[in-house]
């Protein structure tokens, strides 16, 4: 969809962020993900299910698994050490 916003064919554009950005679009996209899932599980009290439906995932299991791809935690352990004194 964003290649086709700026009338460039997928792989194209795909080869041109990640020359320029050092990671995939797809990548770039998931850590902004869970870099907002991180603010939201740190300050405040929503389900894990309502915290990946507001940073974009329709499944709460595929959000998890990225999740603890980039943070090395599962957000329900993320949250738990972020809110441990």
């Amino acid at each position: 969809d964003v290649a086709a916003s700026v009338s460039l064919q997928t792989n194209y554009f795909t080869n041109l962020f990640t020359r320029n950005f050092g990671t995939s679009p797809v990548n770039y996209i998931n850590l902004q993900r869970i870099n907002r899932a991180q603010n939201l599980l740190k300050t405040g009290k929503k389900p894990v299910k309502e915290v990946s439906s507001i940073c974009g995932f329709s499944n709460q299991f595929y959000f998890s698994k990225v999740f603890k791809e980039i943070t090395g935690l599962s957000p329900v352990k993320f949250r738990e050490r972020e809110s441990a004194p």
